[in-house]
């Protein structure tokens, strides 16, 4: 009788501690979740701070002022294209142009300290 209840108690206590290993995995696991969570929340905060910065630091009124002449200048290009050709299709073409050289444009204009 008393190897019977030796073996029942062995057999409970392993029954326990596989729960308790089961539930201490499920604990680290959620730990783990939680702090990935955390991490990419914080990332993301960051990043928004960074943008916020960028969007209304002492660069950004300047380069926000060489942002509306570039779209006035496009804008005058496309009304001139549009005055001496009368043609949408001009337009359109002169509008491909720009998009494409666009990066060049925005070079030139907003960014001169790498010129």
């Amino acid at each position: 009788m008393s190897k019977e209840r030796a073996r029942t108690r062995e057999q409970r206590q392993a029954a326990q501690q596989a729960l308790l290993a089961q539930r201490q995995a499920e604990q680290a696991a959620k730990q783990a979740a939680e702090a990935q969570r955390r991490h990419r929340r914080e990332r993301r905060a960051l990043l928004w701070r960074r943008v916020r910065l960028w969007q209304h630091g002492s660069q950004y009124k300047r380069n926000r002022e060489r942002w509306a002449a570039l779209g006035t200048l496009l804008m005058c290009v496309l009304l001139v294209t549009y005055l001496f050709t009368w043609s949408l299709r001009e337009v359109l073409v002169v509008a491909l142009i720009c998009v494409v050289a666009s990066p060049v444009l925005i070079a030139f204009i907003v960014n001169r300290k790498q010129f």
